[in-house]
């Protein structure tokens, strides 16, 4: 049996401070939301969960294809999501992510390709994404409400890797 041990590979600088110029005028309309334009160098949503986790000294590990077949590990998956977050300590340190390439669409539908972005980028959208060491959480705005959907870091990269599993599948891909 073998598994896919993620580590990270380096601890980098993960963000750039822009230089921004402050105008001491005040708007007459009201109370304007700003929030931190300050871009992530790295945008890939994996390195952040490997840092997040690294930090911690938590190990990142993907089941093999071998795995990914039987029921069993996937039960054994589920009770490990369900308690594992809870006994360990989060920082509460966290990245907001938007699809890679949701304005494509040329693109597939890709769930799980999530770029980090800035704060400022993300609250222009009506979905978003916070991802910590411990979970990955996603947030749509509705008309009054919004509703978040969390799904801890072991279960959604299974998922993750359950979805490039399917999409590997050349079903359909002659159909005329």
């Amino acid at each position: 049996m073998q598994k896919a041990i993620l580590e990270p590979s380096s601890h980098k600088k993960t963000c750039e401070q822009p230089k921004v110029e402050r105008s001491s005028k005040k708007s007459s309309r009201g109370k304007v939301h700003t929030y931190d334009k300050t871009k992530p160098i790295d945008d890939d949503v994996i390195t952040h969960i490997l840092r997040l986790r690294g930090k911690l000294g938590w190990q990142t590990m993907l089941p093999s294809c071998e795995q990914l077949v039987r029921e069993t590990d996937v039960s054994r998956l589920q009770e490990f999501t369900l308690t594992r977050p809870v006994l360990l300590k989060d920082t509460g340190e966290y990245m907001y992510c938007l699809q890679r390439n949701k304005n494509n669409f040329k693109v597939p539908y890709n769930p799980y390709d999530l770029q980090a972005v800035s704060t400022n980028t993300a609250m222009q959208n009506e979905v978003y994404w916070t991802v910590t060491a411990s979970f990955v959480s996603k947030f749509s705005a509705g008309r009054n409400l919004g509703e978040m959907e969390t799904t801890p870091v072991p279960q959604w990269l299974y998922e993750r890797q359950m979805y490039y599993k399917l999409l590997s599948f050349n079903f359909f891909s002659n159909f005329r």
